[in-house]
């Protein structure tokens, strides 16, 4: 079973469809549980889907959460996706569950996956580190006492997303072309003088 919660965009989405696909394309069953907004398209082939109360956010700073209507949630409405999200689990009885952040991001879905967790037997787990620069944003260029070492890293999960955009840009950079403002503003210079105050949300990415 794939739990999956896409709150503004829906990278998240998509990647647990491909994901879905994938295994259900191995011949195993999958089972998709959608906590965001529905999307229509295509869904995976083989895959049952199951589209919790849909929840959203307004903006990068993810509170409150809020419903289709874009109305702030109440302890009704987290109950009824509660009592859904166990409901398709105990349907399913899958080998393996897999969602995405949680405990580190998505905290505030805990009303719903704690008890989820609850029901699940850990056999072993697998967990896959953020890279986070002092500042929160990404660090891409050249380092200050390395010359000629350049690096692209610090995305937080994104770069996955980031990575055709920056990439582009930077390969255009090093080859004698323009240099776009977020290279500027990425610089591993900037810590030079100290790492500047962490900044939040994720404007830089979604905003």
């Amino acid at each position: 079973m794939i739990y999956v919660q896409h709150l503004l965009g829906i990278g998240h989405l998509m990647r647990a469809r491909l994901l879905a696909e994938a295994i259900a394309d191995r011949g195993l069953e999958v089972h998709l549980v959608s906590g965001g907004m529905p999307i229509g398209g295509r869904m995976p082939r083989g895959v049952r889907t199951v589209q919790l109360p849909p929840i959203r956010v307004s903006d990068a700073s993810f509170t409150p959460l809020r419903d289709a209507d874009f109305t702030p949630i109440d302890d009704a409405y987290r109950e009824r996706r509660r009592a859904l999200l166990l409901a398709a689990f105990a349907e399913a009885a899958p080998a393996a569950v897999l969602f995405e952040t949680f405990p580190f991001g998505r905290r505030s879905l805990r009303f719903e996956l704690m008890p989820l967790l609850g029901h699940i037997k850990v056999v072993r787990q697998w967990a896959g580190p953020y890279d986070i620069s002092p500042d929160g944003d990404p660090i891409v260029g050249e380092l200050p006492d390395v010359p000629g070492f350049h690096v692209v890293c610090g995305f937080r999960g994104h770069g996955f997303m980031m990575a055709p955009v920056v990439a582009r840009h930077f390969a255009a950079f090093l080859s004698g072309g323009p240099k776009h403002e977020f290279l500027t503003a990425w610089s591993p210079a900037r810590f030079a003088a100290g790492a500047p105050p962490r900044r939040g949300g994720e404007e830089m990415f979604i905003g």
